[in-house]
C-alpha cells in the first residue's frame, strides 16, 4: 500500500496524450525513466525518495478534475542548479522518451498505465497548481524532532520509538502526563502560563498520531530555516 502520491499538473491536452502514448509504449517493458519540471521544495525531497525507494509512493498526472495516468514511483532525482541534471547513469538501460535530455526533475516509474479516477485525495500535505506538482498522503505522515537537536534519536532507533522535548513542562502536568490536559484550549493556557512555545506539537504528538502514521524524524540546523532527515518510519 502506497504512503504518498507525488502528483503532476498537466494543462495542456497534448501533453496528457504524449504521457498516454508513454504508457503505451512502455507496455510490459516494465521500468521506465521520464522527466519532468516539478519545481518540489527541498524540505519535501528526502521524504519523497526515502518512501520511493522503500515501494511506499506513486505517481499520479492530473488534468482538469481527473487522475489521468497512474504509475508506481520507485525513484527520484532532482537537479541542484537551474542547468538539470542528466539521466542518471544507472538508468540508461531503461525505456525513456528522451534519453539526451537534461532536466529539473527524473523520475523512475513502474507499471505506468492510463486512468479515469476523480481527484479525491484523503490528505494534501501541498495541493497541486496549474502546471506544478502536488503532494498527496494516502496515510498520514507527521514530522518529529525526538528532542532538541534530535538527542534522543539514537534511543528511539534502538527502542523502536519517537519521543519529544517540552520535559519541563510534562513534570508540572497532571500525573506527569500531557493526556490529561484533555482540550486544545486547556492545553495552549497551560503551555502560555508557563510562557512556553510548541503546545500545537505537543497536542498532535498527544493526541492526533495514530497506529500506522508514517514518523519522519528530524533534527534541526543552527541556520533557522533547515532541517536535517534523521529517519522515516510508521
Amino acid at each position: 500500500m502506497a504512503k504518498l502520491a507525488l502528483v503532476a499538473t498537466m494543462s495542456r491536452r497534448k501533453h496528457v496524450e504524449a504521457w498516454k502514448e508513454w504508457a503505451g509504449q512502455l507496455g510490459a517493458k516494465g521500468e521506465g525513466v521520464f522527466w519532468l519540471n516539478l519545481e518540489v521544495p527541498e524540505r519535501w525531497r528526502e521524504e519523497v525518495q526515502k518512501l520511493a525507494q522503500q515501494g511506499e509512493a506513486e505517481f499520479w498526472l492530473k488534468h482538469g478534475r481527473k487522475i489521468v495516468v497512474k504509475a508506481d514511483l520507485l525513484d527520484v532525482r532532482w537537479a541542484t542548479s537551474k542547468e538539470g541534471i542528466s539521466l542518471p547513469e544507472e538508468w540508461k538501460n531503461l525505456w525513456t522518451p528522451d534519453p539526451e535530455k537534461s532536466a529539473p526533475t527524473w523520475l523512475l516509474l513502474r507499471n505506468l498505465h492510463i486512468v479515469d479516477e476523480p481527484y479525491q485525495p484523503p490528505y494534501e500535505a501541498q495541493k497541486p497548481t496549474q502546471g506544478g506538482f502536488g503532494l498527496v498522503l494516502l496515510e498520514k505522515i507527521w514530522r518529529v524532532a525526538p528532542g532538541k537537536g534530535g538527542k534522543w534519536w539514537d534511543e528511539c532507533m534502538k527502542n523502536g520509538c519517537i519521543v519529544i522535548g517540552w520535559s519541563k513542562v510534562a513534570r508540572e502536568a497532571p500525573n506527569y502526563d500531557f493526556r490529561e490536559w484533555r482540550s486544545r484550549e486547556g492545553l495552549r493556557e497551560e503551555f502560555q502560563k508557563r510562557g512556553v512555545g510548541g503546545w500545537s506539537q505537543v497536542w498532535d504528538f498527544v493526541h492526533e498520531i495514530q497506529p500506522g502514521d508514517i514518523i519522519v524524524a528530524k533534527k534541526e540546523k543552527e541556520k533557522m530555516g533547515q532541517m536535517k532527515f534523521l529517519g522515516l518510519a510508521s
